[in-house]
């Protein structure tokens, strides 16, 4: 019995630690990014650059992002390995508050997405 849960265990510690959830990209800053005080009506860009890790070209799949205020800006060309590419990341700041918004990015050849946020205050 120890046997067939010490082999169940291993199974699953190496299914969550397989291929399919190790990044094929590498930020070059935090993922999260602070625009701090903005005006309204004002937008703001914010650049993520990040680097091709993976041993193949890649490219952008989909850039989903929470609302119409985030808008997101890429290149569709393939990054090579060992490459830099930038995601451009544009916040309309419409309504007044604080806001905290997601970005789900999807490159080719990765099932999940890579999770970006942007957040800060409208005044």
């Amino acid at each position: 019995m120890k046997t067939l849960l010490s082999t169940l265990l291993m199974v699953c510690t190496l299914g969550l630690n397989g291929p399919e959830n190790e990044g094929i990209v590498k930020w070059g800053m935090d993922t999260t990014y602070d625009f701090g005080l903005m005006s309204q009506g004002i937008p703001q860009t914010v650049t993520f650059p990040f680097t091709n890790i993976s041993d193949e070209p890649i490219t952008f799949d989909n850039v989903r992002v929470a609302c119409g205020c985030t808008a997101p800006s890429y290149n569709f060309e393939p990054i090579l390995p060992d490459s830099t590419g930038i995601l451009e990341i544009e916040y309309d700041a419409q309504k007044v508050g604080y806001f905290y918004k997601k970005i789900r990015v999807f490159f080719s050849n990765q099932r999940k997405p890579e999770i970006l946020f942007v957040e800060g205050e409208v005044e």
